[in-house]
């Protein structure tokens, strides 16, 4: 007959490591992200004309660069930018190494004696310096006074020279060679002599640099700040008449039909998705590989962060500091574990960013915040533990809120601006509350739904009214005391080493649950009666006790116990031997016609340090308990034994734990069994004191 149960189980076991099934989930997460994150990124289009009235107001979607008036303030700076004029030294040399000879020239003429001589330099000189009259004047003057003119000319065609000149400037020039001319003389004729001679050596010395001029121009456009088109500003007025300005910004917001941004923006958004989830593949295959192999795992990390973001893209039409950006962090710290859980919250911090149009503030508020969700699951062992990390979240929210606030000035904005804020800090103050909530509320559903235990649940099971352990309590009292003292000793064992504490502890209160199928056949329910087992055969009396094993593990899944729990019922005990009720079958029937493998559990050995924590607890509570005399060094002499014995049976072959770890439970459980057996130790006498 179809077992269709079993079909089920099998199948959910196929999937769980199989490859493809990991793919499909994998791309699936990631084109439903990517389809989340487009859907709303462009926004409605239009098609509107210069002149046209707008049937509609329309606003930013988005904060985006405004072309036009960013190009008309780039035209202002570059219209102030002057051009740049290159000083050509040589030209001034040159023209000063010629009025420098035209002096020396006309002085040795005044200097010359010899008549016919005199005339022959006169011809030396240009044409219009050949002037008789004139040069008389010059040359008949007294010697200082001539060195005066000349030096003055000198020095005036000089400071003109090395100001720069021009050819709009160099009238400019002329008019104040010709001021301090008229300053050296009020001969009219002597004036328009020396002016003759010194102007020709006023030259156009500052040559225009096309390229320096170009590159200032270009400086000054890079450093004109852009032009902003905010968020939510309006961009036209309902019946107002578009303008070319209008059709430029509708172009740049991608909300003109003739804009080509639509392929743009969405390339960008398959870029970065894809990148994201890149970076998650490698970070789960390098660090997290028991959820990388794991479908069910996977799929259950792809569902928390598909519910964030759609959550988040549900909640940013009323304001998008109410997301509960924190309930992702909440859910997978406590699920899987926290180094995963802030690797998810960097990633929910861009892709929500994204969804709410890149704003500054919230990616800022959903990193901070969604850090501080994963640190505040560090110990939660109670599901109110939750609502205290909802309301750190909030104060912490309103910290961030403020804080970006006073640095951005918004304290010191207008009225309405202030009003903003102080929805805002309300809003993300509701948003760590309604993390909390939706935590508490949704744990449950993913615990049983992906069959995990958390801590939460795992005290849950702890309590003594639980229909489990209450059975156990009320039928079999011995094994219920004797499964809180091994889950006591486990739990301080398991702190020790770094392993989980509660589920040692929890999985020793279950271990021995099948007991209750047969519980007097157990010494500890005796009660001082006669021992069932003297009577009994030894394979028989074997076989009962083996059987409680298989018996707790059904008992398990009927009270729905979880996997986690059922693994170490079957794993507590191992495959180790009966060794009383094996020793006596071959005292009474011979070795060789004794089958060891009657004796044994059978198993699986412990895979999981936390087993092999419970299975030493286990042996060394129930050895330690017979004792009639229990002395330091009896409990001490059994606590080494019995765990080199499990050592030696081979009982640690499948489990992780190191010999390191087991001397630190060793000294552990001896410390601890010292403490709860301390009225009952005989301790040896010192013979001096006797």
């Amino acid at each position: 007959m179809f077992n269709f149960k079993k079909f089920t189980i099998k199948s959910s076991n196929f999937l769980q490591t199989s490859k493809t099934y990991r793919y499909i989930i994998y791309f699936g997460v990631f084109f439903t992200t990517f389809f989340l994150l487009a859907v709303g990124l462009i926004p409605p289009k239009y098609s509107l004309e210069v002149g046209q009235v707008s049937p509609e107001t329309i606003y930013a979607p988005r904060t985006v660069v405004d072309p036009y008036l960013t190009k008309l303030a780039e035209e202002e700076a570059v219209a102030k930018v002057p051009d740049v004029y290159v000083h050509d030294q040589s030209i001034t040399n040159h023209a000063l190494t010629g009025l420098s000879s035209i002096l020396e020239k006309i002085e040795q003429i005044s200097l010359e004696s010899d008549e016919e001589m005199r005339r022959s330099l006169i011809e030396t000189l240009p044409k219009p310096l050949q002037q008789e009259t004139a040069l008389a004047k010059l040359i008949n003057l007294s010697e200082n006074s001539r060195l005066l003119i000349y030096n003055k000319i000198y020095e005036v065609v000089e400071r003109l020279l090395n100001q720069g000149i021009k050819v709009n400037t160099l009238e400019n020039a002329q008019n104040n060679l010709i001021e301090e001319i008229n300053s050296l003389t009020t001969d009219l004729e002597l004036r328009e002599y020396l002016y003759t001679l010194s102007s020709e050596f006023l030259k156009v010395n500052l040559v225009y640099s096309a390229e320096a001029t170009e590159q200032n121009r270009r400086e000054a456009r890079r450093l004109v700040e852009e032009v902003k088109i905010l968020k939510d500003s309006k961009i036209i007025d309902k019946g107002e008449v578009v303008t070319e300005h209008h059709i430029i910004q509708l172009e740049a917001l991608g909300l003109q039909k003739t804009s080509n941004q639509d392929l743009v923006l969405y390339l960008g958004l398959l870029i970065l998705t894809l990148t994201i989830f890149a970076v998650i593949g490698v970070y789960l295959y390098m660090y997290q590989q028991d959820v990388y192999y794991d479908s069910h795992k996977l799929l259950l990390l792809g569902l928390i962060l598909l519910i964030t973001l759609i959550l988040a893209k549900a909640l940013s039409f009323f304001s998008i500091y109410l997301i509960p950006i924190t309930l992702a962090p909440l859910l997978i710290s406590i699920l899987f574990n926290r180094g995963l859980a802030t690797m998810m919250t960097i990633v929910l911090a861009i892709l929500t960013g994204v969804i709410v149009g890149n704003e500054f503030k919230f990616i800022v508020l959903a990193l901070v915040s969604g850090l501080v969700a994963v640190y505040t699951t560090k110990k939660v062992i109670q599901r109110s533990d939750l609502t205290r990390a909802g309301a750190i979240i909030s104060g912490v929210n309103v910290t961030i809120l403020v804080s970006i606030s006073l640095l951005t000035g918004s304290f010191g904005g207008t009225t309405s601006m202030i009003k903003n804020l102080i929805i805002d800090i309300m809003m993300g103050m509701l948003s760590g509350v309604i993390a909390s909530i939706l935590a508490i509320g949704i744990l449950p559903f993913l615990e049983n739904a992906f069959s995990l235990t958390t801590s939460i649940r795992l005290l849950e099971l702890a309590n003594p009214n639980n229909g489990a352990l209450k059975r156990l309590l009320i039928e079999t009292p011995g094994t219920y005391h004797h499964s809180i003292i091994v889950g006591n000793l486990a739990e301080a064992a398991a702190e020790e080493i770094g392993a989980d504490p509660i589920l040692a502890r929890v999985g020793a209160y279950y271990h021995d649950i099948g007991k209750v199928t047969n519980p007097y056949y157990f010494i500890e329910n005796q009660l001082g009666m006669e021992n069932i087992h003297d009577s009994m055969d030894p394979k028989e009396s074997a076989k009962i006790i083996i059987d409680h094993v298989e018996q707790g593990v059904q008992l398990a899944k009927s009270f729905g116990l979880p996997g986690i729990i059922i693994d170490l019922i079957r794993q507590s005990h191992g495959t180790t031997k009966l060794e009383y009720f094996y020793h006596k079958a071959k005292e009474l029937y011979g070795e060789e016609k004794v089958n060891e493998g009657d004796y044994r559990y059978p198993g699986p050995k412990p895979q999981t340090k936390e087993a092999a924590i419970l299975m030493f607890a286990d042996s060394i509570e129930a050895a330690v308990r017979s004792i009639k005399q229990p002395t330091q060094e009896k409990i001490c002499q059994i606590i080494e034994g019995i765990i080199n014995n499990k050592i030696s049976d081979g009982q640690l072959d499948q489990c992780p734990i190191t010999l390191y770890e087991i001397n630190k439970i060793k000294e552990k459980l001896t410390k601890v069994i010292m403490g709860i057996f301390h009225q009952r130790i005989q301790y040896p006498i010192n013979k001096e004191e006797k």
